[in-house]
């Protein structure tokens, strides 16, 4: 009897884990039609959230936090906006503000096994084309309707956005998109939520091979055989070509040994230019973005001065980068964001 019992409830879950990737590979099919927001998931929240630590702690090197005083506690974060500079990007804001539960990608980079991941992630699909011999948003009015309707419906949403619109791979901020503003402008005039805000940080990644974690430094060192290596030596090659490890990092760019976000000012609507418009057709969303562009690059130029501080400690030993526990949403204080 005990014995039935457990094969029926082995089978239950087999079943039941099938029907489940069955249903999140549906989803992600369905992310390559425009605007189409896939449903929330405690699960996939939790799996962002791992995935970041992991992708923090292998591709992006530790993870330094400077300027927590400029976190906004007095209202709703209704997006998180930074450069955009590597692949790896989404995971850092993640582990600073662990309630981001919306995120942008890429069409083109939705195939495969990533559709049901970013599907189960929350992700919803930005499409390109070509006009004038550079790649746009095709899909531009419609993102804005779908992110906004999610924001005003969702008083628990929160987007991570990067309104460059696309990777930028040096220490900068670029000429952003204007579809952050629009959003944001769109949404406030909906909810009447005056306290709601964009809260800007700025990403900085360390690039100098003496700043490389132990981690780094034995993926760099043994991925090619060293001559005249010890027994030591080829069973650590061994170990690193064998998991892969240095293809996995490369794929990355193995050139960032650490990150330093610095987190910016925080953007209320009456900071945006409204110009007068009754209308959002008639709205200049030019002036609000070019605030929230200078507003990250500020915060890159403080990031730039922690690099040259750690800079100085190459010599004589990398300083001690301590972890961070992630901020909740919505009124926490800046002190629940601890070092150490």
């Amino acid at each position: 009897m005990n014995f039935l019992l457990c094969a029926a409830v082995i089978i239950l879950m087999i079943a039941y884990t099938i029907s489940r990737i069955r249903f999140w590979q549906s989803e992600g099919a369905k992310l390559h039609q425009s605007g189409y927001v896939p449903p929330q998931s405690f699960f996939g929240h939790f799996l962002v959230n791992l995935a970041s630590r992991i992708v923090c702690w292998w591709v992006a090197g530790p993870m330094h936090v400077i300027d927590r005083e400029r976190l906004y506690t007095s209202g709703r974060i209704l997006m998180v906006a930074g450069n955009h500079q590597d692949e790896t990007d989404f995971a850092l804001p993640q582990l600073i503000f662990s309630f981001i539960n919306r995120y942008l990608m890429a069409e083109n980079q939705l195939y495969g096994y990533r559709e049901p991941l970013a599907a189960l992630a929350g992700v919803i699909a930005v499409k390109y084309e070509q006009r004038d011999g550079q790649e746009v948003v095709s899909n531009g009015g419609i993102l804005v309707k779908t992110q906004s309707d999610l924001l005003i419906q969702d008083p628990d949403a929160c987007l991570g956005i990067f309104p460059e619109g696309e990777m930028n791979r040096k220490n900068d901020a670029r000429v952003f998109k204007t579809g952050t503003v629009r959003m944001f402008r769109k949404v406030v005039r909906a909810t009447g939520d005056n306290t709601a805000v964009i809260q800007t940080v700025g990403i900085h990644f360390l690039r100098h091979p003496n700043q490389a974690t132990w981690f780094h430094k034995l993926v760099l060192r043994y991925s090619q055989c060293p001559q005249g290596a010890g027994a030591l030596q080829l069973l650590l090659h061994k170990f690193v070509r064998a998991t892969r490890l240095h293809l996995f990092r490369s794929t990355f760019g193995h050139t960032n040994y650490g990150v330093i976000v610095a987190i910016g000012d925080a953007i209320p609507y009456t900071q945006i230019p409204d110009n007068g418009a009754t209308d959002d057709k008639e709205f200049d969303a030019k002036p609000g973005t070019e605030i929230l562009r200078q507003t990250v690059k500020d915060a890159l130029v403080r990031a730039q001065a922690e690099d040259e501080y750690l800079a100085q400690w190459t010599t004589t030993g990398r300083p001690e980068i301590p972890s961070i526990s992630p901020l909740s949403q919505p009124d926490q204080t800046p002190t629940a964001l601890k070092l150490g």
